[in-house]
């Protein structure tokens, strides 16, 4: 491999590195969104991380050391995706409770109403 073509090739293993990175990025600010109950953000954020992940996966790399170098950042997102499930879970059991208590609400409204 010329000196041309090696560093061609380190700028693009950087770059798909750099990706994966801000994909993390993305997957940490999910996590803070879900904390926050921030539901719109946190869909916002999903869809930006999904279109890195979708051009990512749509040119697989071929280079195993790439593969490796990433291996630590996808760990790291599953394990805040599932974070992220499991608020977004409670979010949603703190909203139908919510809703409830408003049904409850408004049938005794309704109740002392008639």
């Amino acid at each position: 491999m010329t000196d041309r073509e090696q560093n061609n090739h380190q700028s693009v293993q950087t770059s798909r590195y750099d990706d994966w990175k801000q994909v993390l990025q993305f997957t940490e600010q999910m996590f803070q969104a879900a904390q926050k109950e921030e539901w719109d953000k946190l869909e916002k954020i999903e869809e930006e991380r999904h279109k890195l992940l979708y051009i990512y996966f749509s040119s697989m790399p071929d280079v195993l050391t790439e593969q490796i170098l990433i291996k630590q950042i996808i760990q790291q997102m599953i394990a805040l995706d599932r974070q992220v499930i499991i608020l977004c879970q409670n979010g949603q059991q703190v909203l139908a409770n919510k809703i409830q208590s408003l049904r409850i609400g408004n049938r005794a409204i309704q109740a002392y109403g008639s």
